[in-house]
């Protein structure tokens, strides 16, 4: 084919030099290129093919980085410029990712300083940071064994029941070291010892805290714990309202309420006092076990909360008094099976007209002579008290 060459108008001329002056005359890259592949019958290609006057630099530089679309090389990162506009990822790491990475990388760099930095004055000597004390659960200070022990036996003075526990008011603490595992010793004794110095439990700033724990401890000791069908919990450092057969009020927890150790192999004589410590108690259940001797009446019966005691089926001998109700209010009472001798106790009798004190009882009417019992089984749905 044959190329066309067009020139353009020659400028009027005023000045020759102007003509004359560097790259005012370029050819076109496109010129560069085979010859065969132009086409001179557009006037696109007229107008890429001509040379240019009129053509400042900032217009033919941009012509020359305009892509051609017969596949001329483009500029280096074109087309991850044009996915990064359209898409926002940079081949196939987006924006978002990258700033992440750089942002992983920096605090692997900061830790790294750190890390360095912390070994580099490790071996610095200087005095170890001291660390701020801290409070124990009940924010209130550790009590020594002395103030507990001084504290038990005020509670112990003070009690105007308790006669076992005589020779601990004066005794000196220095006595009572390993009395807890000595077998002769009392079983007040071996509580007092056990609570004072092995206890692991410090929670003593409240007397009654001490006494629950002492109370239930010299029940163990004095009716065979050790041979216990279940004592899990007891003499440990838990909380005695995690000990076997102990209830606490709910949700507080500061009360002992019940206490049920019903067919647990207890074996012994007598119940010691010191159940009287007691003094929330609601129920008492000791049936079912071996438990000898005088029932202390006056001890149960003192106990100001107490509404139910279930002592049947033990070995209690001796006679049966109104000391049981002491406090008033106990309305249910089973004594049965046991070796009773006597009178049933007329202050437990209903006062002539009067209403009975006793909600619900249960004896052995053969052992016991029981001279308001019969009124009970008066009428078709009457309580029989006789067992």
């Amino acid at each position: 084919s044959v190329v066309r060459h067009y020139l353009p108008p020659v400028p009027a001329i005023e000045d020759t030099t102007a003509l004359l002056q560097p790259n005012r005359f370029r050819f076109s890259k496109h010129r560069s290129t085979t010859m065969g592949k132009l086409r001179a019958d557009t006037e696109e290609e007229k107008s890429e093919d001509i040379l240019s006057f009129d053509d400042e630099p900032e217009q033919r530089k941009a012509r020359d980085l305009a892509p051609s679309q017969e596949g001329a090389r483009q500029p280096k990162y074109e087309n991850e410029v044009r996915d990064l506009q359209k898409t926002g990822r940079w081949g196939s790491v987006s924006q978002n990712e990258k700033y992440v990475l750089a942002a992983v990388a920096a605090l692997i760099v900061i830790g790294g300083i750190v890390a360095v930095i912390v070994l580099l004055s490790g071996g610095s000597s200087g005095p170890a940071p001291t660390l701020a004390p801290t409070m124990s659960p009940t924010n209130r200070p550790a009590t020594t064994n002395e103030q507990q022990w001084s504290a038990l036996q005020d509670v112990l003075r003070n009690n105007g029941i308790l006669k076992s526990t005589s020779e601990l008011i004066d005794m000196p603490i220095s006595d009572l070291d390993g009395q807890a595992s000595n077998p002769s010793a009392s079983p007040q004794v071996r509580a007092a010892s056990w609570v004072i110095l092995e206890d692991e439990r410090d929670e003593f700033h409240e007397s009654k805290f001490l006494q629950w724990r002492f109370a239930l401890a010299t029940l163990y000791f004095a009716l065979g714990g050790a041979d216990w069908y279940n004592s899990d919990g007891w003499l440990g450092a838990g909380d005695v309202c995690d000990w076997y057969g102990v209830s606490c009020n709910f949700p507080n927890l500061d009360k002992i309420v019940t206490l049920d150790l019903t067919k647990n192999n207890l074996v012994g004589a007598p119940l010691p006092e010191e159940i009287t410590l007691l003094d929330e108690l609601v129920s008492l259940w000791l049936s079912n076990n071996e438990i000898g001797g005088e029932c202390p009446t006056l001890a149960i019966g003192s106990i100001p909360t107490l509404l139910y005691l279930y002592i049947n089926a033990n070995q209690f001998t001796g006679e049966f008094d109104a000391n049981i109700r002491t406090n008033g209010i106990l309305h249910t009472l089973y004594i049965q099976e046991n070796d009773f001798t006597g009178n049933f106790p007329l202050g437990l009798c209903p006062a002539p007209g009067g209403a009975f004190k006793l909600r619900e009882y249960g004896l052995d009417c053969d052992k016991l002579r029981c001279f308001c019992c019969s009124i009970n089984t008066a009428g078709n749905d009457a309580f029989d008290p006789c067992f």
